[in-house]
């Protein structure tokens, strides 16, 4: 003789998930960098074309000459200065 199936009949609904905004998520790539800008020097991120920063892309480069070439700030981000 076989045995009768199991039915679901006394478990509980499946639980539904809900939808979070970006607000209400923490992650690690979220939290503030901090990073120490050596004297005469800016922090430069480059950004991608939705206007969102380059993970890893970030450098120093001397601030007497950064704006001629990584001026462009649809291309480019400067961090921080240093003063």
């Amino acid at each position: 003789m076989t045995k009768p199936k199991k039915t679901n009949e006394h478990s509980s609904p499946p639980e539904l998930l809900e939808p979070v905004s970006v607000t209400q998520t923490e992650s690690e790539k979220a939290k503030k960098l901090t990073i120490n800008v050596p004297p005469g020097h800016v922090y430069i991120v480059g950004l991608n074309p939705d206007g969102t920063e380059k993970e890893g892309s970030g450098f120093f480069y001397p601030e007497r000459s950064y704006l001629r070439i990584y001026g462009d700030k649809t291309k480019y981000s400067v961090k921080k200065k240093a003063h």
